[in-house]
């Protein structure tokens, strides 16, 4: 199931898979060696442990279930997402899972360091801070796209210039419509780039855009 979800967000190309965690494993041991079984991808990444959320079917003091965590997880990237852009990860003391009470398992340091390099993103309690997400990697194992803000940077970057480019489908092919697009394009990469989403002190050394004779 997990490859099949990797494969499909793979061929979509702005897609990105959240992954729960098995709740039978419960050793750095166990969880790693289920990871190992993944295949080596940056369009998807893996959290652990399971979470301690309000529980809606009950009332009262029970009212308590152990859950997945992958919707606390989509509910944080979109937060992210929308006040910092993709270019921002996902993560951090200030990346709190919202109405989650706790954990199922609690975590160490060192079963966070043993499994982190694995590319499995752990969640911790932080009393103040509730529980939040302390990690970034996706199941790659080769940079950049062993990132989760890079991956999803390039994703959004791809389907952006795809929706900008939808109109030019049946313009003649010539030097108008290269500019164009030209335009068009440079003017989104500067806005993602005045968001602090690529590299560069000005925006000619984060990007340039190709768009004439020589790729059409």
């Amino acid at each position: 199931m997990v490859q099949g979800a990797l494969n499909y967000a793979e061929s979509r190309g702005n897609s990105f898979v959240i992954i729960d965690p098995d709740p039978d494993a419960v050793t750095s041991g166990a969880v790693n060696s289920l990871v190992d079984s993944y295949p080596d991808s940056g369009y998807g990444s893996v959290y652990y442990p399971m979470v301690r959320m309000i529980d809606p079917t009950k009332s009262g003091p029970a009212a308590v279930r152990t859950t997945f965590p992958g919707g606390a997880i989509a509910g944080a990237f979109v937060r992210t997402d929308a006040q910092r852009t993709v270019a921002k990860t996902p993560a951090g003391y200030n990346t709190d899972l919202r109405n989650t009470l706790g954990l199922a398992t609690k975590v160490s340091d060192a079963f966070i360091s043993a499994v982190y390099d694995n590319g499995v993103n752990c969640l911790k309690a932080v009393p103040g801070a509730g529980v939040v997400v302390l990690g970034g990697r996706t199941l790659s194992k080769v940079r950049p796209d062993e990132y989760i803000a890079v991956r999803r940077s390039l994703n959004f970057i791809k389907q952006s210039i795809r929706d900008i480019s939808r109109g030019a489908v049946f313009e003649p092919n010539g030097p108008l419509l290269w500019s164009s697009l030209s335009t068009s394009i440079s003017k989104f990469l500067t806005t993602f780039w005045g968001q602090g989403g690529l590299k560069g002190n000005s925006a000619s050394q984060a990007f340039y855009v190709v768009c004439d004779e020589s790729n059409n």
